[in-house]
């Protein structure tokens, strides 16, 4: 029995995303994504090369900050 590729591929979270992959899976633009790091507030990346990554785990400690600000 043959797997459906799209179906197995939306089950496995990739352990880096690059920018693009991050913002589409956290539904924020690029210019938005690059506003929350030049202000402290994004998530920590990786730099390889020209490349910028964020790791599956730091990807889950952001949204994890996210929840916990309180807005005054």
């Amino acid at each position: 029995m043959q797997k459906n590729k799209s179906t197995a591929q939306s089950i496995i979270t990739p352990e880096v995303y690059g920018v693009d992959a991050f913002c589409e899976a956290h539904s924020i633009s690029r210019a938005l994504f690059y506003q929350l790091l030049k202000s402290g507030k994004g998530p920590n990346i990786i730099k390889l090369g020209r490349r910028t990554l964020i790791s599956k785990d730091a990807a889950a400690a952001w949204r994890s900050s996210l929840e916990t600000e309180r807005v005054a």
